[in-house]
């Protein structure tokens, strides 16, 4: 994340936009209970510095040393097993794979079975 200029919300209260189903969902992959009733409830924006505090970002970075530090972490993962990646990042978000089947969305890390449906 940018260090000086990152921003990470969701404005949905501050803007009159009910949450959806998926929304929803995408939210409670932070994990932290406490952070996303906060973040959901009062529309606060956090900060590149905020948001590795909160465990929101991985790490921040100088708007010059973005791009390089991307790179990296793409190249890193890039170098490991996609299918593999991928069914271990499924598993931690099954609800997300859920929405995805529902919409009839194909995506790395199907299981054999949902794939041949």
């Amino acid at each position: 994340m940018r260090e000086d200029r990152g921003r990470f919300c969701f404005p949905e209260v501050n803007i009159n936009i009910p949450f959806n189903p998926v929304t929803r969902d995408v939210v409670h992959l932070l994990g932290d209970q406490q952070l996303i009733k906060d973040m959901v409830l009062t529309g606060e924006a956090y900060t590149g510095t905020q948001c590795l505090e909160k465990g929101i970002a991985r790490s921040i970075h100088p708007a010059d040393k973005l791009h390089d530090a991307a790179i990296e972490l793409g190249t890193m993962l890039a170098n490991k097993d996609r299918d593999t990646y991928c069914r271990i990042r499924n598993s931690f978000r099954p609800l997300m794979t859920a929405h995805a089947d529902q919409l009839g969305i194909s995506y790395v890390g199907q299981s054999d079975r949902e794939t041949a449906l």
